[in-house]
């Protein structure tokens, strides 16, 4: 993150907030993150319930949550 306006005056290369915040906004950024996979994920899970299509559903959240354990 480079700029002044994110981060600390003192110190360019220190960005401001949580370091959580920051991983996301990389994570983001890559679009291969934890948080980009699961917001598609939890996308994806929300349209196939809306169409009752629960087959397809439970397939996909069976197929994150292996991909999550290896």
């Amino acid at each position: 993150m480079g700029g002044t306006l994110a981060s600390k005056s003192s110190d360019a290369a220190v960005p401001i907030g949580p370091r959580w915040l920051l991983e996301d906004v990389r994570d983001v950024s890559a679009l291969g993150g934890r948080s980009v996979l699961i917001l598609v994920t939890a996308t994806v899970v929300l349209y196939f319930r809306l169409l009752r299509a629960f087959h397809r559903m439970w397939l996909v959240l069976a197929a994150a949550v292996g991909g999550h354990l290896q």
